[in-house]
């Protein structure tokens, strides 16, 4: 998230905590900040005034993820609410600083292959002329841009279509390696943000489809609003979970959270959990990354001297 965005939300809990009611606090915001900090506060303001939640005002607005109006809007019904904006700010800060490691990581093989294709068939310039040398870098980048493209219609398309999304969901997660570290990454958000609703006082229930609410893969939604219908029926946690078929498999996890549940201590596990969970999974994505130049080099290089052979062979002719 953009940083004027964390700043807003920490001058909000900061007023928040001083004793400063929601309303005076967004005004407050708004009048001795400029930019999208004071936009954003001064609009948010408005739907207040009108009688809307500062959670139902969050989640109408763009660029603010559903799971921050899903915890504006437990922190109003705890009365938890700065409470809860200092704890968005701390994983902001979190996300921000592994997002700067995993940049640093990124950096060096997305500058290996970059060198490579640009540098690699630079002889041509003078062998073949310029209009074989940009082949070769159109051949490439070109095909990096297409597949960008496809992605964002992709997403575009997902958006649209329950259906088509359901069936793109099932061929992601079925892949090997990759569908079980989307699985463990969301599943740790969600349990994350469980975390943080229990901490605020709310019911199993209610944070259960707030979490369904909010979660960005229909698999985890699904899974969720079975777990707040099983508790409807009057089960457990323990065999609530144990009756999914998505968290069935997971028995480590549900015998910590059936320790947990005993101790009442919900709270402490699902913020473990998913504490946990993502690490796992940005250790595995910081595997790949450390790899990466080994496994890309030498493709990259096979690729750029095979253009170099086809382009060469073309300009004989």
């Amino acid at each position: 998230m953009a940083r004027w965005y964390r700043d807003f939300l920490q001058d909000l809990a900061h007023l928040l905590k001083s004793g400063i009611a929601l309303l005076e606090a967004l005004d407050g915001v708004a009048d001795e900040q400029q930019g999208k900090r004071s936009a954003v506060a001064r609009r948010l303001a408005q739907r207040v005034r009108t009688g809307w939640t500062l959670g139902e005002a969050m989640a109408g607005s763009p660029g603010i993820p559903r799971e921050h109006a899903a915890l504006a809007e437990a922190g109003e019904q705890s009365g938890t609410l700065d409470r809860l904006l200092s704890k968005i700010v701390e994983r902001l800060d979190r996300d921000r600083e592994m997002a700067v490691q995993l940049a640093s990581r990124v950096a060096y093989p997305i500058a290996i292959i970059v060198l490579a294709v640009v540098l690699l068939p630079l002889y041509l310039l003078v062998s073949e002329g310029v209009f074989a040398y940009l082949a070769i870098q159109l051949c490439f980048f070109g095909a990096v841009a297409g597949i960008a493209i496809l992605c964002w219609l992709t997403l575009r398309l997902l958006e649209r279509s329950e259906a088509t999304r359901a069936s793109f969901e099932t061929m992601v997660l079925a892949v090997p390696w990759f569908g079980p570290l989307i699985a463990d990454g969301s599943v740790g958000k969600a349990f994350g943000l469980l975390g943080l609703l229990a901490g605020a006082g709310l019911p199993l229930g209610k944070s259960f489809e707030l979490v369904a609410r909010t979660a960005r893969w229909s698999f985890l939604s699904g899974a969720f609003r079975s777990l707040e219908m099983r508790l409807m029926e009057g089960k457990t946690l323990a065999q609530a979970l144990a009756s999914d078929r998505f968290f069935a498999t997971r028995s480590g996890w549900i015998a910590r959270i059936t320790v947990a549940e005993k101790a009442g201590a919900l709270e402490k596990v699902f913020l473990e959990l998913g504490d946990q969970l993502e690490a796992s999974a940005r250790s595995r994505i910081g595997l790949v990354i450390r790899i990466l130049p080994m496994l890309l080099l030498p493709l990259v290089g096979a690729f750029v001297l095979w253009r170099i052979l086809s382009v060469s062979s073309t300009f004989r002719v």
